[in-house]
């Protein structure tokens, strides 16, 4: 990765990997809307991968299959009339996938995804309201972070059809909102809506509804600490079979098994009390530590969420946050105690 290629604001990422699920290759070259003056941005990305996909069905893997799958992107973009106020861009483009799937002796009847090709030109339009505030000790150690509290509107959509290379006609979208509200310094709250997938046929295809909303209440007596809440729910309709929403180990409820619950649609809700040591240590790191509780559950699509479908656990962790690191990048490590019964 360079984030500066050859001192330019060209940014390159690249990525080479072989796993025992499979391989992957990609690369990434763009110069983005690195400020809000910034007057154009362009970029070009391209993925592959051949791998082994698994679907779960109670923490355990329930249908597996091959996957290849290949994808790029071209995109340019600018910004619409100088305003102090608001900031509108407009991007065009063009996107191209193709998703084939390949049946194993793991794979479960009726569970083997259909293949897609997709092929056709892209619009994009965004309007942000710049409020940035500068905050310390919220996900980072003693770093400043900068949250915009301002309006943010993302609208992007595109028109994969036959005449374009695509094996059916489909519309593509992407629409998210994000508003922001500050009480006082190191007091404030995020919330975002959106809403993604495709259009098939006058109907709503591996298309997710989604919502969250972060509160942050920062302290610094008698040391820096700051409690954060966390909450989100999503609700799709027609997921591709290689799709599911999950919830477990890895993605929210550190108490269970990775990929522990799936279905079509979960809510999720995790407290934490992040608590940061002061100094530095060894001239290399910061340490802190953190008490939290995770609860969330995931239903069928369609089916009603109760308060008897919610699993929760509490649990302890450290923080290791390295000082010379560009990034800030903080590492965590858990615990967590299940209350319920589950994976």
């Amino acid at each position: 990765t360079d984030q500066r290629l050859a001192g330019s604001h060209y940014r390159l990422s690249s990525l080479y990997a072989t796993t025992s699920k499979g391989d992957l290759i990609g690369a990434d070259i763009a110069r983005p809307f690195y400020s809000l003056a910034t007057p154009y941005a362009v970029g070009s990305s391209w993925t592959r991968f051949i791998q082994e996909s698994d679907t779960y069905l109670n923490g355990h893997k329930y249908s597996s299959f091959i996957e290849h799958s290949q994808s790029g992107l071209a995109s340019y973009g600018i910004r619409l009339k100088q305003d102090l106020h608001v900031v509108q861009r407009l991007e065009a483009g063009w996107f191209a996938s193709k998703n084939d799937f390949i049946s194993t002796h793991d794979t479960i009847a009726g569970t083997l995804p259909e293949r897609r090709q997709m092929s056709g030109p892209t619009f994009g339009y965004s309007w942000v309201q710049p409020n940035y505030i500068r905050e310390t000790y919220i996900n980072k150690m003693e770093r400043t972070e900068d949250f915009n509290l301002g309006n943010e509107l993302r609208l992007f959509g595109g028109y994969m059809g036959k005449a374009t290379g695509s094996d059916r006609d489909r519309w593509l979208f992407n629409v998210s909102n994000q508003q922001g509200l500050r009480r006082s310094p190191g007091r404030f709250a995020l919330g975002q809506v959106g809403m993604l997938g495709r259009v098939l046929a006058g109907k709503w295809d591996n298309t997710i509804l989604y919502a969250n909303l972060n509160l942050f209440w920062q302290a610094d007596w008698p040391y820096p600490h700051t409690w954060v809440s966390h909450m989100e729910g999503a609700a799709s309709r027609n997921l591709d079979r290689e799709n599911q929403l999950l919830l477990g180990g890895d993605t929210g409820l550190r108490g269970y098994r990775n990929n522990a619950f799936a279905g079509g649609k979960a809510v999720l809700w995790n407290l934490e009390h992040r608590l940061f040591m002061p100094g530095e240590y060894f001239h290399l790191m910061r340490f802190g530590g953190a008490l939290f509780f995770d609860t969330g559950a995931v239903v069928a699509q369609g089916s009603g969420i109760s308060i008897a479908r919610f699993n929760s656990d509490v649990g302890v962790g450290l923080r290791f946050g390295p000082t010379r690191s560009r990034m800030g990048t903080v590492v965590r490590l858990d615990v967590a105690y299940a209350l319920n019964r589950g994976p």
